[in-house]
């Protein structure tokens, strides 16, 4: 769930930690053990992120039109019987999240770039 930074640099600290450290389990503080493909599936998940919010941005939806939009795409939704059924339904909150985080991130950019020209 992004609340603090974007995708673009959550995927840089990802891409760090992958080059610095040889990964076999990850231990998060919520969720199920992770591996190191775990990881690359989260940068994949964040480069489709700010892909898609950026087009849903640059098409003139605005954030709230973004966020009915923009879907997980199908490569990272959970398998129908993942055990645990509220997983569904929290990830598909976080995707609205992540999309009004990400889509706030590209307004902020856009403003400070206007200002600067």
């Amino acid at each position: 769930m992004l609340l603090e930074i974007g995708p673009l640099d959550y995927i840089q600290t990802l891409e760090r930690c992958q080059r610095a450290l040889d990964i076999d389990t990850i231990v998060p503080g919520h969720g199920p053990l992770g591996s190191a493909e775990s990881m690359q599936r989260t940068i994949d998940y964040l480069w489709a992120l700010d892909q898609d919010v950026k087009t849903a941005f640059d098409n003139g939806l605005s954030s709230d039109a973004a966020i009915g939009a923009v879907r997980i795409r199908p490569e990272f939704r959970l398998p129908w019987w993942f055990p645990i059924r509220k997983m569904h339904s929290l990830m598909e909150n976080f995707q609205r999240l992540n999309v009004l985080f990400t889509y706030g991130e590209l307004q902020r950019k856009q403003r400070e770039s206007s200002r600067a020209a």
